[in-house]
């Protein structure tokens, strides 16, 4: 007599592998971008998320192309970056 296995459905897990399912005949789907930060999550960052959000809504293929340097100065939070892609 075969032993019965149980069988446990996550719904997260599960959606993963429907969204691969879909994803992989037709492409990933554009996805709008959010429309912005609220007033008071926009204070509560510091800088370093400030730009880690930034990041993931720039388009990196096009960029990878130029040559720029940008200063990018907080006088509230006394703070310089510099964002460069030197070729």
């Amino acid at each position: 007599m075969a032993r019965r296995r149980k069988k446990y459905e996550s719904a997260s897990l599960r959606n993963v592998f429907l969204t691969a399912a879909l994803e992989l005949p037709s492409g990933m789907p554009r996805i709008p971008a959010p429309k912005g930060a609220s007033s008071g999550m926009a204070r509560a960052m510091s800088t370093l998320q400030w730009w880690d959000a930034a990041a993931i809504r720039v388009d990196s293929q096009p960029v990878d192309r130029m040559e720029f340097s940008m200063n990018f100065l907080t006088p509230d939070a006394k703070q310089q970056f510099v964002v460069d892609n030197e070729r």
